[in-house]
């Protein structure tokens, strides 16, 4: 029986990444022109601007992508063949989560090696060795490297946050069948600005504000930083459960054949 509810997990799963290909393969084929580009115009602006823009791209896409998921499954009636199968909300939206999440993850990949042979490219150019980017960071290497990771962290905390809450404001918009694209972005704005609210009061209580003052130059004083920044993402966690659990409970409740 686990058996059975792994495969079909599986499958919802690649039906899902496969949903989002188009879009991997855009951030993939912007990559590829950034690293043309660099070959034949060097660094500056016409590579820096695809840059952020491929950023941008692998950050926003999933978000984007959740709230497609969903109105493609309903468009071409899809939610139909998930509804008939005996998995609950719970999966239905887990395995989206992990599609998104993938996807991010894919994209994070091709824009580090992006930004990586865009360096190599800076290097060159300006007869820069690795002895001297090392040390830009002195002694402090773990410092920033726990500081990257936390970073990394509170970022997928973010995006994860941000699709849960699609997902709930999204099958919002289906079960109030009358006016679901203005139900959908207005209940995504309502508790988006909701949730906010809590978080920065949770914030406040905790002593600690995402406005946090970063002092590059000062860091290793700046250790007491990482705490914060942990439990920052973990707030951002706990608030995504909360949307994700109501999604799940208004698809299994309000949902039918």
């Amino acid at each position: 029986m686990r058996n059975n509810k792994f495969k079909m997990a599986f499958a919802l799963y690649k039906k899902d990444l496969h949903e989002l290909l188009p879009e991997i393969i855009l951030v993939a084929v912007l990559a590829i022109m950034i690293m043309l580009g660099l070959t034949i115009w060097g660094i500056g602006p016409v590579v820096i601007l695809p840059l952020v823009i491929l950023c941008g791209l692998a950050y926003f896409l999933p978000v984007l992508d959740s709230f497609k998921m969903l109105f493609k499954e309903w468009s071409t009636n899809a939610i139909y063949l998930v509804l008939s199968l005996p998995v609950s909300g719970n999966m239905v939206f887990g395995v989206k989560l992990l599609a998104l999440l993938t996807q991010f993850i894919i994209g994070i990949l091709i824009t580090g090696v992006t930004c990586f042979i865009t360096l190599l490219f800076g290097m060159a150019e300006t007869d820069t060795s690795w002895a001297q980017i090392w040390g830009i960071f002195g002694t402090d290497f773990n410092v920033y490297l726990k500081l990257s990771l936390l970073l990394f962290l509170l970022t997928v905390a973010v995006l994860t946050f941000l699709i849960c809450l699609s997902f709930f404001s999204s099958i919002l918009g289906k079960v109030i069948k009358k006016y679901s694209g203005v139900v959908t972005f207005a209940s995504f704005i309502i508790f988006w600005n909701l949730a906010g609210k809590v978080i920065n009061y949770i914030f406040s209580f905790m002593g600690n504000s995402p406005n946090m003052h970063l002092d590059l130059a000062n860091l290793p004083v700046q250790n007491n930083l990482l705490l914060p920044l942990g439990e920052i993402a973990l707030v951002y966690f706990l608030t995504a459960l909360v949307f994700f659990i109501a999604a799940t409970q208004v698809y299994q409740r309000k949902t039918e054949l």
